[in-house]
């Protein structure tokens, strides 16, 4: 306003001046006549248009846009040609334009007209101003165009004019100094009663934050309650439950982790305000932490049409953080995006640049409003959408995620857009290679502390009960121990001692998955984040070949928060030990499991000698009632099945089918008494085929092959009333040797292969075969292959490698 009234002012002065004809040759003298005259026109209207843009200025309300936007161009466009063409041209063109002033001035008045109507202080003045200024105009250019004689009024009618604008904008100014001068007394006291106010509104504040902190407190033990009785039920009684009840219980127990998220999410608003979150630093690898996270969420996404994808490459720059707290910023920025996208792609990536390590979390949701974008960091914040109503929380996750992360130096920003999604980028410093070496040089206090644990009154007792069980047994738990940090293993090694385990220790779930194909292992200790397969992944790859009770797994997992304890248990894992490792706890846990898995391990070899020495009744009564009926027709047919059905009875009993390998030649005598005694049985109706490669040196489960030729001769050929063939078969081929059972018998549909080797409550038909199962994968790590048609037959195999 002030900028266009002083240009209005100046030039409107200035064309005062230059219509004294003497006065521009007097202070120009090398002006020409020519350029005198364009200044004179090019005055008058500029100062035209700035009075027009001065007048829309103070009379917004009433003055049309685009009149005003129309005469400035009419201006312009006359500067324009007055500049750059000839007098007679222009002059000629001033004229014809200049009939468009009087139209203009009843438009004006027009104007000012209304705004006095609407009481503007300034309109008047305007309305008489204007008045004199076009009258002094008027009469200037009559002067000029010699149509009569008189004296120029322009330069006293602008000063009178531009000093009454003066005054007046002075008055207002003064006017709004004192108003101003007003407020700021009423602000003045208004602060000091706001003084006393503040200082009540954070005692309350705090208040609230102690309030929420302690209901928390209170809050979690009768909800872990609530969880662990509904986890209990659906445990012990599944099978009692009718399907609602599953799916009531289940959604309980949903609501249960989620409300305990809620809680630890307050929690930490609090130590966050309070500043009593200190940060534990140290290298981190982004990408094994993401790819655990991802598989903490799977749950999460199993009725939705979701794709979670770490695009984050394994050789990506470790970064320096909390572990921790970088679980936690990860886990509510996924769990936000999986909250909001109902189907599409979830992905992490990464890039570095600067030092600074850049983390994108990008989703194909619905995505957020401006509106909620601008305040989304700030705490008890929500989107107005019903999908939060439905996804429940408090608006604290992204608060949470924004205070850590600036806490450790990084920034934290949203971008979204409506129906495409939206991506959260978060920053964190790399790790330089100087906190790499102050890693290394920890190792060695590392191991101490792992060898000072042997020392103690704990670890004295827990090595001299396991040592004197062993010494019996001279056998050693075999544990393997999976981690992607070298450090942490050579820690592990230190605290399990040699005396008491045979620990191996490798470095990638990939690795540990190779080890279980060819091993014989007691127990898996795995990290929960690693670069490719998190433990929770590996877990799950180990559980869809072992149960719980033939493999146990003890998962190391940074943080004890129920999210991840959960997600450990819902993988398959046995058992959790928080980091960092406390040595008389992981003693105690490793100690608890490989007993376990000794006694199960046991009990199996046990059952499976038990089985052989309950010798069928009815088989026993018809061994004998051949031997009778061969007593009176064929005495040497006799003497060769007595002999046989000794040597079948004394292998039965053999102490030697306790131990976990015997030779193959061992296994193939019993066999053949026991063959020979079901053919005397049941003459032409069973048959028998020996393919039989020459294997030296090979050592098997006891029981083994004669468990699959009992099920082919009772559950296969003799359920045919013609009988048929059974083919013992043995391949020796490229490391290992294959030992198949084949008959042409009734065989089984899909449904009885699957139920063949899973043992049912009460069940005693199959036990034999789920035994050699379970002590297959035992000591290979893989047990029986079952191949049936129906009314073809069926083959039941399995594969001893070398080295065994």
């Amino acid at each position: 306003m002030f900028f266009i009234f002083g240009m209005f002012a100046m030039l409107i002065s200035a064309r005062a001046l230059f219509s004294v004809p003497f006065y521009y040759t007097f202070v120009f003298l090398d002006m020409s006549w020519l350029w005198g005259t364009r200044l004179e026109y090019i005055l008058t209207e500029a100062s035209s248009m700035f009075y027009v843009i001065l007048l829309w200025k103070w009379h917004e309300k009433e003055f049309s846009k685009k009149v005003m936007y129309g005469l400035v161009v009419i201006h312009a466009a006359l500067i324009v040609a007055t500049l750059f063409t000839q007098p007679v041209f222009f002059q000629a063109l001033f004229f014809k334009v200049f009939y468009l002033a009087i139209p203009t001035f009843f438009y004006l008045i027009y104007v000012s007209y209304k705004s006095i109507r609407n009481r503007n202080r300034t309109a008047k003045i305007n309305l008489i101003g204007m008045g004199i200024i076009f009258l002094a105009f008027f009469n200037d250019f009559a002067i000029g165009n010699n149509w009569y004689q008189g004296s120029t009024l322009m330069l006293p009618a602008v000063g009178i004019y531009v000093m009454i604008h003066v005054l007046l904008m002075s008055r207002d100014f003064a006017e709004r100094t004192k108003k101003t001068e007003q407020q700021n007394k009423q602000l003045l006291a208004l602060n000091s009663s706001n003084e006393e106010l503040a200082i009540q509104l954070q005692h309350e504040i705090k208040q609230k934050d102690d309030f929420l902190a302690n209901t928390s407190h209170e809050l979690r033990n009768p909800l872990h309650g609530i969880v662990n009785i509904a986890q209990s039920i659906l445990r012990n009684r599944f099978d009692q439950l009718d399907e609602k009840t599953q799916n009531d219980l289940t959604l309980q127990l949903s609501i249960g982790h989620h409300m305990s998220r809620t809680l630890e999410d307050l929690l930490d608003i609090t130590r966050l305000k309070e500043h009593r979150i200190r940060l534990q630093k140290d290298r981190l690898d982004l990408q094994a932490i993401s790819a655990g996270v991802v598989d903490m969420l799977r749950v999460l996404i199993e009725n939705k049409n979701i794709v979670m994808d770490v695009r984050i490459p394994s050789d990506f720059p470790r970064v320096a953080g909390d572990k921790n707290r970088l679980i936690q910023i990860l886990f509510n920025l996924l769990h936000n995006a999986v909250k909001y996208t109902d189907e599409g792609t979830i992905t992490i990536d990464a890039d570095s640049q600067d030092g600074k390590a850049f983390i994108h979390i990008t989703d194909t949701g619905i995505g957020i409003n401006e509106k909620t974008l601008r305040t989304i960091f700030d705490p008890y914040k929500q989107d107005d959408s019903g999908i939060t109503a439905i996804g429940g929380g408090l608006g604290l996750g992204l608060s949470i995620c924004k205070q850590l992360v600036e806490l450790h130096g990084g920034t934290i920003e949203a971008e979204s857009t409506l129906g495409e999604g939206s991506v959260f980028t978060f920053s964190l410093p790399i790790a330089e290679e100087s906190f790499e070496r102050q890693v290394d040089e920890t190792t060695s206090t590392m191991e101490m502390d792992g060898l000072s644990f042997k020392d103690t009154p704990i670890a004295i007792n827990l090595m001299e009960g396991t040592i004197t069980k062993n010494s019996s047994t001279l056998y050693r738990p075999r544990v393997l121990a999976v981690d992607d940090d070298p450090v942490n293993l050579r820690v592990l090694q230190n605290i399990l001692s040699e005396d008491q385990y045979e620990v191996e220790v490798v470095t990638s779930a990939k690795e540990a998955l190779e080890r279980l194909e060819w091993g014989d292992w007691d127990l898996i200790i795995s990290d929960v984040m690693m670069p490719s397969m998190s433990g929770y992944e590996l877990t799950r790859s180990i559980r869809e070949k072992y149960s719980i009770s033939e493999l146990p797994i003890l998962l190391l997992t940074a943080r004890s928060n129920p999210d991840d304890i959960y997600t450990g248990f819902l993988a398959g894992a046995n058992d959790y030990v928080t980091k960092p490792v406390d040595a008389v706890e992981l003693n105690v846990r490793v100690h608890a499991l490989t007993d376990l898995q000794a006694s199960i391990q046991e009990r199996l070899w046990m059952e499976a000698a038990w089985l052989q020495a309950q010798i069928r009744p009815h088989f026993l009564m018809n061994t004998l009632n051949a031997i009778v009926s061969l007593s009176e027709i064929d005495t040497a047919r006799m003497g060769r099945l007595i002999e046989k059905f000794t040597h079948y009875l004394q292998g039965s009993f053999y102490m030697k089918n306790l131990d976990k390998l015997v030779p193959l030649t061992q296994e193939l005598e019993l066999l053949e008494s026991y063959l020979y005694i079901e053919k005397e049985r049941f003459g032409d109706r069973l048959q028998i085929k020996w393919e039989v490669d020459e294997v030296e040196g090979l050592m098997i489960p006891p029981l083994s092959i004669q468990t699959l030729v009992e099920n082919a001769v009772n559950h296969g050929v003799l359920k045919r009333i013609d009988g048929g063939i059974i083919t013992i078969r043995i391949r020796r081929g490229e490391g290992y040797t294959e030992i198949s059972v084949i008959d042409n018998g009734v065989g089984m549909d899909e449904e009885d292969m699957k139920q063949i080797l899973i043992t049912q409550p009460g069940q005693k038909k199959g036990i034999g075969l789920v035994n050699t199962e379970q002590r297959l994968k035992r000591l290979y790590g893989k047990g029986l292959r079952v191949d049936s048609t129906p009314d073809v037959g069926t083959t039941i195999s399995f594969t001893v490698p070398f080295k065994h």
